[in-house]
């Protein structure tokens, strides 16, 4: 395809970020589809020369036992690996939130199904902060589920190689030829990460109390 094409530019896009995360955290969320789709593009062709990711919804997969400060410390460690490209919000009212809203609007009159990462990022970009449940999650969502805030409205851009690079899924289940046998390489290694005391406690941030 990509030479049938003339591709040469790829981007991913993950609801959340359970696409940074690396295999030593508390919580993964669900890293496999993101590690198999970091995989395919990272082994392309070398006339592909952009593979870009794209993350939206940062917070959201909090709902996923993913957390918060284990992302953000993801995205230092792939900035000092020179992995992050940047970050954009989305603009109440700007052309791209319109395209977006209508876009899921559309969706929605087509199916039942509401997404959570789509629920808080439409939120966020309207401004709702703390513990809000989104408008049409009310059956998904708990109060306390899910915890709004403006980062969830932004894109934050990061460099497919690298981020392939540093993940320990991507390592592990590159070369099962199923998603059975995906599943059984990522428990091998968190297995063996926790016999070696490798694997992380649930990270935190500090409470404005203890700065002062």
């Amino acid at each position: 395809m990509v030479k049938d094409h003339a591709i040469d530019a790829v981007i991913l896009y993950d609801g959340g970020t359970d696409s940074l995360v690396v295999g030593d955290e508390e919580g993964l969320g669900d890293p496999i589809e993101d590690a198999v789709s970091l995989i395919a593009v990272h082994n392309l062709s070398a006339s592909v020369k952009e593979r870009i990711l794209i993350t939206i919804g940062f917070g959201s997969d909090r709902f996923n036992q993913v957390s918060d400060a284990s992302s953000l410390r993801a995205v230092a460690e792939l900035t000092s690996l020179g992995g992050f490209l940047g970050s954009i919000s989305i603009e109440r009212g700007s052309p791209g939130h319109q395209l977006y809203r209508d876009g899921v609007d559309h969706i929605y009159k087509n199916q039942n199904f509401r997404s959570v990462a789509t629920g808080v990022i439409l939120s966020s970009i309207d401004g709702h902060f703390g513990y809000v449940v989104p408008p049409g999650l009310e059956k998904r969502v708990q109060p306390g589920d899910v915890y709004l805030w403006p980062l969830m409205a932004m894109l934050w851009t990061f460099d497919v190689n690298i981020v392939f690079q540093r993940s320990q899924i991507c390592q592990w289940i590159k070369d099962a030829p199923t998603i059975r046998s995906q599943a059984g390489m990522l428990s091998d290694g968190r297995t063996r990460m926790a016999k070696a005391n490798q694997l992380r406690k649930v990270e935190n941030f500090p409470t404005q109390e203890s700065m002062t």
